[in-house]
């Protein structure tokens, strides 16, 4: 087993670190601080403010808008562009545009 004196000096080390110990102190602002946390808003409006204006949610919610607009832009755009196809088609029946064969085109000259 170890040596008694030094199981000894090791108490004895132990015991005098124990020596310099004072009560801990707060900190200058700490009742300040426990004040402002109880008096703190805790409505459902400040939690909702809170959860909204977290980076992540503020950038998400962001991307969704952007992501919804583009969708609803390019869906709006190409209904356009069927419209117009359509009504180009309806013009050219009602007057009888029809787009004649290659050889009537270019009829051969004598």
């Amino acid at each position: 087993m170890k040596d008694k004196g030094d199981i000894e000096s090791k108490t004895d080390a132990a015991l005098n670190s124990l020596d310099g110990l004072q009560r801990a102190a707060a900190s200058p602002f700490l009742y300040t601080k426990v004040q402002v946390k109880l008096k703190e808003d805790r409505s459902a409006w400040s939690a909702l403010g809170r959860f909204i204006s977290q980076p992540k949610v503020a950038i998400s919610v962001c991307l969704i808008l952007l992501l919804l607009n583009t969708w609803i832009l390019l869906s709006v755009i190409s209904s356009r562009v069927d419209e117009r196809a359509e009504q180009l088609n309806d013009l050219a029946l009602e007057y009888h545009f029809e787009t004649p064969a290659l050889p009537e085109q270019n009829p051969i000259q004598p």
